[in-house]
């Protein structure tokens, strides 16, 4: 399994925290989407036979997404989701916009 500092992990990385790839998983999951339903499409056509469960770079890509969402003000919402048909991973956590406290 790749490491944090393998350069496949940190060019996902920088693909998952590219304005587009944000934008897209804050998207997906105000669709009630798995946030990673945003992401895997660009980390399909970026990455290719790179991407996939045989070198568990979705898992990473969960990993990736899930700090992106953390980082944004989101929060699990404590449950996965089947991910939609055409995606490489197969689910992803459902997240919620973390209340502010006033």
């Amino acid at each position: 399994m790749p490491r944090w500092d393998d350069p496949l992990v940190k060019a996902m990385r920088e693909k998952v925290e590219s304005p587009e790839v944000r934008a897209a998983c804050i998207e997906a999951a105000a669709k009630s989407l798995p946030a990673l339903a945003g992401a895997d499409p660009f980390l399909a056509k970026a990455f290719t036979v790179d991407y996939g469960a045989h070198n568990q770079t979705t898992n990473w890509a969960g990993r990736l997404v899930a700090a992106l969402m953390r980082s944004s003000g989101y929060e699990k919402a404590g449950k996965e989701a089947a991910m939609p048909e055409g995606c490489i991973a197969r689910s992803g956590e459902l997240w919620v916009k973390r209340n502010k406290k006033t």
